[in-house]
């Protein structure tokens, strides 16, 4: 009995409280908007989940997605709509590195992309 007792004491001062997860959807390529496979994918620390295609980079919010693509004369844009590799950097900016040899970063402030060319 003293046990009990010292055991509803004990756990009385502990806030347990149980994590509930709002939802959880199955994503495709369809959902992407992407016809292709995926190539690359992360998670950064903000949450969004982001996915590289043979037709640009995707940021999935848990609601929308938002496309990112090569657009022609725009020198904030990524240079190439084949994305193989997504990654963060210690400030928060997304990174993508396309087939052409380019690496991205984006700056989620602005929206914009700038460009590096691959050095050997």
């Amino acid at each position: 009995m003293r046990f009990a007792i010292l055991l509803l004491l004990l756990l009385s001062f502990f806030d347990l409280k149980a994590i509930e997860i709002e939802r959880f959807e199955r994503l495709n390529t369809q959902d992407i908007g992407s016809k292709s496979s995926v190539l690359s994918a992360f998670c950064d620390s903000r949450g969004f989940l982001w996915f590289g295609t043979r037709h640009g980079l995707n940021r999935y919010d848990g609601y929308n997605f938002q496309n990112y693509k090569k657009k022609h004369n725009d020198i904030y844009s990524i240079t190439s709509n084949r994305v193989t590799k997504i990654w963060e950097d210690r400030k928060g900016f997304i990174w993508a590195a396309t087939h052409d040899g380019h690496f991205h970063y984006l700056d989620i402030a602005t929206d914009r992309f700038y460009s590096f060319p691959k050095v050997d």
